[in-house]
């Protein structure tokens, strides 16, 4: 995805929300539904009957409308005086709520899902098209139940944000890929993580309604950012976004552009990796003391071999053959001007000498792909 584009519809969202323009519309509820369904699921109840309808308490009104009643459906199933299936659609849930895997395990457990819960429906009640399940629905109910690894539905907002950010899927309304919609919004979620203006901004904002609606669950429940994703999703097209940037796909990226951008990435992964090994060089350096030199003899790259007389902390008088020098062991070190001799070379002091090497060769890595990665642009 255009990466200038999705920040755009960021700063949109962080706008909307600054400067009052959501504030005669609720848009906290969805924090607060994931809030008291992930409570009621782990609550204790006589029933899966009523514990699912407690966790639906809320959530119901974004599921259900005048003609449309899948949540009523499960209710239907679950009542022993109805059709008796409490425990089928028991298992069915747990199924479904397995922990998070990859995109294709959570749409094939969405469709065993819905087919099962709509086989039973059918032979429940005649008219069973009002309860039926849908993917709409079945991903509200794992979005409510389990926000940390799934994501709300809004598809025409969701179409003109694949559209803007130039989204490789193409979307449409009938046969929605859910698939390709977690892959989305993940994308967003690494994005999110980027700016630590937006979550800075929404910790304050969930911190505020947690302490208003006295529910400490509201700032918590979105660790993963996934509610947050689907919401900048929804207030692109609330908001206006769209009424001055147009919905269309960015430009098509030149083969030049797509190989520099892949190299860039590769170019990413080997500093952090480069920055790693140095952090962990820094960690190690730590317990490395120098240890004492007096009577020690020392080879110098300049005044050549030398004998340390005395040494006062880091610094070594040492005589060479022709005068005596004081010497400042970290700088020399640091520079490899200095080694020692014999079993010496394996103590401490040489180990300390060869890391500071290492350091200089990771340091000199480190600039030169940072000089590399900067002039791929």
């Amino acid at each position: 995805m255009d990466q200038n584009r999705i920040n755009q519809i960021i700063d949109h969202y962080m706008d909307v929300v600054r400067t009052g323009k959501d504030k005669d519309n609720d848009e906290l509820n969805k924090w607060r539904i994931c809030a008291l369904a992930s409570k009621a699921w782990e609550g204790h109840y006589d029933s899966f009957g009523e514990r699912f309808a407690a966790s639906m308490q809320e959530a119901g009104d974004m599921i259900e409308c005048d003609n449309y009643h899948p949540v009523g459906g499960i209710l239907l199933l679950c009542d022993p005086r109805f059709a008796g299936k409490e425990r089928e659609v028991r298992d069915d849930f747990n199924f479904l709520l397995q922990e998070v895997g990859d995109e294709d395990q959570i749409r094939d457990r969405m469709t065993i899902f819905m087919d099962h819960i709509n086989s039973m429906l059918t032979r429940a009640c005649s008219n069973a098209g009002t309860y039926m399940q849908d993917s709409k629905c079945v991903m509200t109910y794992l979005s409510v139940l389990r926000p940390q690894d799934n994501f709300f539905l809004d598809e025409d907002a969701c179409i003109k944000f694949a559209t803007y950010t130039g989204f490789s899927a193409r979307f449409k309304s009938k046969n929605f890929p859910v698939k390709d919609y977690y892959r989305m919004c993940r994308e967003l979620c690494d994005v999110i993580e980027s700016r630590e203006d937006l979550l800075e901004m929404m910790e304050k904002r969930l911190e505020m309604e947690a302490l208003h609606r006295k529910d400490s669950w509201i700032a918590r429940v979105d660790v993963k950012h996934h509610v947050l994703a689907y919401d900048i999703i929804h207030y692109a097209d609330a908001y206006g976004f769209y009424d001055t940037h147009k919905a269309t796909r960015p430009p098509r990226k030149t083969a030049d552009q797509i190989m520099k951008e892949q190299r860039r990435a590769e170019l990413k992964k080997e500093l952090e990796t480069l920055k790693f090994q140095r952090e962990a060089l820094d960690v190690v350096s730590e317990d490395l003391e120098l240890p004492m030199l007096e009577g020690k003899q020392i080879i110098h790259k300049k005044y050549g071999l030398g004998e340390v007389i005395k040494q006062d902390g880091d610094k070594a008088t040492v005589k060479f053959s022709a005068e005596t020098k004081v010497l400042l062991l970290p700088v020399l070190l640091s520079n490899g001007l200095i080694k020692l001799t014999g079993e010496d070379a394996d103590s401490d002091f040489g180990r300390i000498a060869a890391s500071q090497t290492e350091k200089k060769n990771l340091d000199a890595q480190i600039k030169a792909k940072e000089i590399a990665i900067r002039m791929l642009v």
